[in-house]
């Protein structure tokens, strides 16, 4: 594939640029067929496979580097319309620096394993069938602990990003005893409406399906074809322009970020250019992603989620990011409890863009190494 060649050759220039030893390009493609039949995709990274065969998951730690190995496990979770490859410099990192910060400081090695989800109908992952409610962002919560189950984690972290950290904030909630520390990168929580309007929620996001579905499905039930890009870099441009363009405050991607993305996210349609050197490509995202959810959080809901929080907590904000009110900002601070809350250079995406994501990187594995590693 042509699309698959470009990513080969993009990902080549990203690793001989960089000396992390760990990087986007060695991390390994897994994949979980859910309880619900989903198959779910997925990137993983550890400082076990620098010793191990790289092509396989270890599930749990040998007898041997159990007795003198601490494991920490991270799962990182996406923003909306995103995928794992969001993670494609800060979830190295994470290995590279929390394992060699661990081994010099302490007689005992500190292993890290980083999973790096692809959210259902995002990046490699399935889609979730014509009869399902899209948008429920608890959902998401099912995917991310049928991983965990999957892989023998009976305990991890938590790294969220935007729609990834209201999932985190709600899986931390509703699993305490589970998440030993949450990162949260521009987001504080799922989005929230007010419970009186409720029922417009649920008129509006029945109307859309109902409208659409007579557009999306052909009369045997697949799925008619999206919109068709003539190359891969017509489709990197829209997805440049689709942060331009978002509300509130001074969006920007990286086209070094918004590539990786991309590249994870086509297929080449049908359609042939009359260039012979490049293929026509297709997002491959459920287009539901863009129907109204059938109902959204209420502020005494979220209070709730994050009262329920018993892990420490980092919240990192961009000069450039999603902007956010000084009221929910005042109201946050009343009731999630935070340990680290910085703000740092960058846009929405500053963990993902090449410029600001070492700083990112950094202050948070500071943070893992206070909270994480040296208070156990």
């Amino acid at each position: 594939m042509v699309a698959g060649r470009v990513a080969m050759a993009t990902l080549a220039a990203l690793s001989t640029s960089t000396s992390r030893p760990c990087s986007y390009r060695t991390g390994i493609e897994r994949k979980f067929l859910c309880s619900d039949g989903l198959e779910l995709a997925a990137k993983y990274w550890s400082s076990l496979n620098r010793n191990h065969n790289r092509t396989s998951v270890r599930t749990a730690p040998a007898e041997s580097d159990a007795a003198e190995n601490e494991s920490k496990k991270f799962i990182c979770l996406h923003g909306w319309l995103d995928n794992c490859a969001s993670f494609h410099i800060l979830s190295p990192s994470i290995v590279n620096r929390l394992s060699s910060s661990s081994s010099s400081s302490s007689s005992s090695r500190v292993d890290v394993e980083v999973l790096a989800l692809d959210f259902p109908g995002h990046g490699l992952s399935g889609h979730r069938s014509p009869d399902c409610p899209m948008s429920l962002l608890s959902e998401y919560c099912f995917y991310a602990c049928e991983a965990a189950e999957q892989l023998q984690w009976d305990k991890f972290s938590l790294i969220g990003h935007s729609m990834g950290a209201g999932v985190s904030v709600i899986l931390a909630s509703a699993w305490p005893e589970k998440v030993e520390s949450l990162v949260l990168l521009e987001g504080l929580g799922p989005m929230t409406c007010d419970a009186k309007d409720s029922s417009k929620h649920v008129r509006r996001a029945v109307e859309k399906r109902m409208r659409s579905n007579k557009t999306l499905y052909n009369e045997d039930g697949t799925k008619r074809g999206s919109r068709v890009y003539k190359n891969i870099d017509m489709a990197i441009n829209a997805r440049v322009l689709t942060a331009k363009r978002s509300l509130g405050g001074h969006q920007y991607v990286s086209r070094e970020a918004a590539t990786l993305m991309v590249e994870r996210a086509i297929v080449e349609a049908d359609t042939k250019t009359s260039d012979s050197s490049s293929s026509s490509v297709s997002f491959r995202h459920d287009p539901r992603l863009n129907w109204p959810s059938l109902q959204y959080t209420t502020p005494a809901q979220l209070e709730a989620y994050w009262h329920n929080i018993d892990c420490p907590t980092m919240l990192v904000q961009a000069d450039d990011g999603w902007p956010v009110p000084q009221a929910f900002a005042d109201w946050s601070s009343k009731h999630l409890k935070l340990n680290c809350n910085v703000k740092l250079p960058g846009s929405h995406h500053n963990h993902a863009d090449p410029d600001t994501a070492d700083a990112v990187a950094e202050n948070v594995v500071t943070f893992l190494e206070e909270y994480l590693i040296i208070k156990k």
